[in-house]
C-alpha cells in the first residue's frame, strides 16, 4: 500500500482536518496537500513525519533480487 494511502485513511477515519495533521506533522498544509495529490515526491524526511503523524513507522526492508530487464539468469538460459 503506498504511504498517501495510510495518510488518507487516517484523515478520513480520524476526522482531523489537513491543517491540523499538516502542523502536527511539521509540515505546511500545500506541501501535505500537494503530496497526497501527487504533484510533488517529498523529501523522505517529510514522508517520516506525515507517516510518523499518522501513527505508522517508516522501514526498510531487503528487498527481493531483481533480474536487469534484458536479461536472463543461469537458470532460464539451461532450460532454454
Amino acid at each position: 500500500m503506498r504511504y498517501t494511502n495510510l495518510i488518507c485513511s487516517y484523515l478520513r477515519e480520524s476526522g482531523e482536518s489537513w491543517n491540523a495533521f499538516a502542523c502536527r506533522a511539521g509540515v505546511s498544509r500545500a506541501a501535505l496537500y500537494k503530496t497526497l495529490k501527487g504533484k510533488q515526491n517529498p523529501r523522505i524526511d517529510s514522508v517520516e513525519k506525515l507517516l510518523s503523524a499518522a501513527g505508522y513507522e517508516l522501514m526498510a526492508v531487503p528487498a527481493p533480487p531483481t533480474t536487469p530487464s534484458g536479461s536472463s539468469t543461469s537458470e532460464e538460459a539451461s532450460h532454454g
